[in-house]
């Protein structure tokens, strides 16, 4: 559905991709089979993630109609977001911040995750500075109240590729 690599100052993560699957078992299939893998050049974390319909859609209608639509890539800034604590009181004033940078389109996409250990959560931004993000990432209620850490990232990713 979406793939890109990260371009870290200090890369700790090389990329990322998004699978549609029916298990999980099938997307470590999937992503074992990577050539960079296959190498032993890169190891393979798999996450279930929640992500919002449409991911990718776009981009393969319109690549399908014309496949010399352009690529348009771009930076995303990408977050994973580490949760160290269950307050329920801060996790909703989180949600509520999260839906409303996604409805003001600061946010092109998140969702939580399963199965990553402490990850709870992706964020990927519209392609807006790194500053910028990082500053709203830090205004958030969850982060400010130190139950939620965030990891940073800088995705490239193709145009088209995330819902609007």
């Amino acid at each position: 559905m979406a793939a890109g690599p990260f371009d870290d100052k200090t890369p700790t993560i090389s990329g990322v991709f998004f699978f549609k699957t029916k298990s999980i078992e099938e997307a470590k299939r999937v992503a074992a089979e990577d050539p960079t893998v296959v190498e032993h050049r890169n190891t393979v974390d798999v996450l279930a993630w929640h992500g919002p319909a449409g991911v990718g859609e776009e981009y393969k209608r319109l690549h399908k109609a014309d496949p010399q639509t352009p690529e348009g890539m771009g930076v995303h800034p990408f977050y994973l977001v580490r949760r160290s604590d269950d307050s329920k009181a801060e996790m909703t004033n989180h949600a509520a911040y999260v839906a409303g940078l996604l409805s003001k389109g600061k946010l092109a996409a998140a969702g939580p995750v399963n199965g990553g250990g402490n990850v709870s959560e992706v964020l990927i931004f519209n392609r807006i500075p790194d500053e910028e993000a990082a500053q709203i990432v830090e205004e958030d209620p969850g982060v400010k109240a130190g139950i939620l850490t965030v990891e940073p990232h800088r995705w490239w990713c193709s145009a088209h590729v995330l819902p609007r």
